[in-house]
């Protein structure tokens, strides 16, 4: 967070000085935080599910399924 906020600094101290330049940033800055929060998110899900894998018991695991699906894959 702090190294996102030192990297717009710079941008906000031109959008003060060129009011047309300051729409630009502007613009450029939600589509960086739309973009971050969807990169957030995917993050979220795919931790989600390591951590559900992680948690399987090793009786749980299924070798026939397993390799039925390896022969697919082939």
């Amino acid at each position: 967070m702090i190294r996102q906020a030192m990297l717009a600094i710079p941008c906000l101290v031109l959008a003060m000085e060129a009011p047309a330049f300051a729409s630009t940033v502007t613009s450029t800055l939600i589509d960086a935080g739309k973009t971050l929060e969807i990169a957030d998110q995917g993050v979220r899900t795919f931790t989600e599910r390591m951590n559900a894998l992680l948690q399987v018991k090793r009786t749980e695991f299924d070798r026939a399924a397993a390799e039925r699906s390896e022969r697919r894959q082939c």
